[in-house]
């Protein structure tokens, strides 16, 4: 059997990418905020999402920017670790100490990482793979 190979036809812009991971992360931290004091599972759910497209960013940024995306997870999950824990443990925050604190986290991933602060950090946009144009040919066997 032969192996397969699947390459995307088309790959969409690092700009693109960005923005939209941006605007997801940002829909998913309000869930959070909305959700707090409501339904655990969907507010493990938020933390998941909100988490996963914020780390998503870092893929698309030069390394030294992805440094400061990298801390801002950090931070999220120490966040989030407090918001797993017990919640009749004595060591657990208050929520609205909890609450104060991702409010102020989301405001300054907002500020800090807009498109507009970070399109000069980009990585450049893969170059294009045409498959059309091997599909005929067959790798050499070993």
């Amino acid at each position: 059997m032969r192996p397969l190979i699947n390459i995307e036809p088309e790959r969409r812009p690092h700009a693109e990418l960005y923005r939209e991971h941006f605007r997801y992360w940002k829909v998913w931290h309000e869930e959070i905020l909305r959700d707090l004091r409501g339904n655990p599972k969907r507010l493990q759910r938020d933390l998941k999402e909100s988490r996963r497209h914020l780390s998503s960013l870092e893929r698309y940024l030069v390394p030294e920017k992805g440094e400061v995306i990298r801390s801002f997870v950090a931070e999220f999950d120490g966040i989030k670790g407090e918001l797993e824990s017990d919640p009749l443990s004595p060591s657990r925050p208050n929520p609205g100490i909890i609450e104060r604190r991702l409010e102020s986290l989301g405001l300054r991933i907002s500020n800090s990482l807009t498109f507009k602060e970070m399109k000069n950090f980009l990585r450049p946009d893969p170059l294009p793979f045409d498959m059309t144009r091997y599909q005929a040919e067959e790798p050499e066997p070993l």
